[in-house]
């Protein structure tokens, strides 16, 4: 199965999925990891902001009456043949994003060429994250983790509205860069 075919399921079950993973940036990193995460997306391919912060016919973000908003980022390396799994995972964990309170907005962008799927949120608040994080449904797809997934990283920061407005994925891909990877998932 394509990755890019089950984009949205996969959204949903790989948001902030390796968020409990080994982050140690001690650990030595294996150098087919960090082949992996070095690999050249040459056909990244973001999908449009998705939630109910997102206006759907123009696909801009809707009034943002906070001051700041969470920004969240995950770059997950899939096990070669896990998509299907992803996809089977998503369900609930779709259901329980698009109602959760907080939840501003989402996009997933993947590459075929790297075996790479990526998330872009935003938040209302770190504790809406971590709640939504933390939930029964996310838990349970945590825990497949290491099943679906050779490694990851993941990051989060702080932007004003007017900046979340502009919020880009070369600034999320930037963001990201600098975090460590997991190493390798066990």
């Amino acid at each position: 199965m394509n990755i890019r075919s089950t984009a949205l399921p996969v959204l949903a079950s790989l948001f902030l999925l390796p968020a409990c993973g080994d982050t140690d940036p001690a650990s030595d990193i294996d150098p087919a990891i960090a082949a992996r995460f070095a690999c050249d997306e040459v056909d990244f391919a973001p999908m449009p902001f998705q939630g109910p912060g997102v206006d759907p016919e123009t696909g801009a973000f809707a009034s943002l009456d906070n001051e700041t908003y969470v920004v969240h980022t995950t770059h997950l390396l899939l096990k070669p043949g896990m998509a299907e799994k992803v996809y089977e995972l998503s369900g609930p964990i779709l259901a329980d994003l698009m109602s959760r309170p907080g939840f501003v907005a989402v996009s997933l962008a993947t590459s075929d060429t790297c075996g790479s799927v990526r998330t872009l949120g935003v938040w209302e608040s770190e504790v809406a994250m971590y709640d939504f994080v933390f939930g029964e449904a996310h838990t349970a797809a945590m825990d497949q983790t290491t099943e679906v997934s050779e490694s990851g990283r993941v990051t989060h920061w702080t932007l004003s509205a007017d900046d979340v407005k502009s919020l880009t994925w070369d600034q999320a891909r930037a963001e990201v860069a600098e975090v460590p990877p997991a190493g390798r998932y066990e």
